[in-house]
């Protein structure tokens, strides 16, 4: 008695929400980090098919893979995006495994996911800087603090007269921008 209950309260404390699902993919269990991430209740997705919690595009994804991960018995770090119940949405990872009786028979899903909406976001903003610095008609280049060119967009690889971002890295800063220190004291003697 004493174990389980401090299983029940580390399961309900944990900081990273975790879920149980059934063998027909419902919810039959969350811990409070859950409920915190996502804004249920309880009463709200308890007895609930997961799939209602994701937009249409990702329950046709749940309808595949569930079947899959009960068979493999483990998925590790598979993506949706949840509906929160404000309507907004968060990009998850899940991790997880198949909870098996003495006989191997399906008892539940134990699942934990982590928030990566930031992260992703992030990436995709990262992800078109990118975009716009290669489409850019201006030169723009990065180097290291050796002096070494790491990069070069389109336009300065035409400017350079290069083929490739493999040459431009060969050359050492000083080949592609002038020291204008240099030419200033050189002048000034």
């Amino acid at each position: 008695r004493e174990s389980e209950e401090r299983f029940r309260v580390l399961y309900e404390k944990a900081p990273i929400p975790y879920q149980s699902l059934n063998e027909d993919g419902y919810i039959i269990q969350a811990n409070q980090a859950w409920f915190d991430t996502l804004g249920y209740r309880p009463r709200e997705v308890i007895g609930r098919w997961f799939g209602d919690l994701l937009p249409p595009e990702y329950q046709e994804i749940f309808r595949e893979q569930f079947p899959r991960f009960k068979t493999v018995g483990s998925v590790l770090g598979t993506e949706f995006v949840m509906i929160c119940r404000d309507g907004s949405e968060k990009i998850v990872s899940f991790n997880g495994t198949i909870g098996r009786d003495t006989a191997g028979g399906f008892m539940m899903t134990h699942c934990v996911f982590t928030d990566i909406t930031e992260r992703k976001r992030a990436e995709d903003r990262m992800q078109e800087l990118v975009s716009l610095i290669e489409k850019s008609n201006e030169f723009i280049g990065l180097t290291s603090l050796e002096g070494h060119l790491e990069f070069v967009n389109e336009a300065g690889l035409r400017l350079l007269g290069l083929n490739s971002l493999e040459e431009a890295r060969a050359l050492q800063r000083s080949q592609v921008i002038p020291d204008y220190s240099q030419a200033r004291m050189e002048q000034e003697i």
